[in-house]
């Protein structure tokens, strides 16, 4: 696995059991550009960092499942009410509602194999706006702490059963 911490962003991820992923939040130019007022993306490579996509113009945290098959992030800077999954490498992202009340996400983990559909997000209530997308505030108390499960097993293809006798 590899890790490297950059400001209070997620740092640039990968692991063993996904071949090639590799995600990282950073700006486009010859070196990061740590100013907060400038744009940051998130980006993702699907072969070990030659080549490199956006898919997210603000910066993300995220975590792999299934083999790197299943990554799951969320905003990590502002508050939201959604997390955004994708089954194929990053291609296309789904969005999913996991609470009612604006919250800042502040890391989404799988077990450390990378192997499994379930996750963990943690963070806090954002007591400090009414609109999605509050900016992050270090000054601002955060309201109460909460962590929320997410089983994406169920929203999986199913298995191949009965294939010796289709019909």
């Amino acid at each position: 696995m590899y890790s490297h911490k950059t400001d209070s962003f997620a740092p640039p991820y990968s692991s063993e059991q996904a071949l090639g992923i590799v995600l990282a939040t950073g700006n486009l130019g010859p070196n990061v550009n740590f100013d907060h007022d400038s744009r940051k993306s998130t980006f993702l490579s699907r072969d070990g960092g030659l080549n490199w996509w956006e898919i997210a113009k603000t910066p993300l945290i995220y975590d792999l499942g299934d083999q790197g098959g299943l990554i799951v992030a969320a905003p990590n800077t502002i508050s939201t009410k959604e997390v955004r999954y994708s089954w194929d490498e990053g291609h296309t992202w789904t969005k999913l509602r996991i609470s009612d009340q604006l919250i800042f996400v502040q890391n989404i983990i799988a077990e450390p194999k990378c192997t499994s559909q379930q996750f963990v997000v943690y963070g806090s209530y954002d007591n400090s706006t009414e609109e999605e997308g509050g900016e992050y505030d270090p000054g601002n108390k955060y309201g109460e702490a909460l962590m929320i499960t997410l089983d994406f097993s169920t929203l999986h293809e199913r298995k191949c059963e009965g294939h010796e006798k289709p019909g």
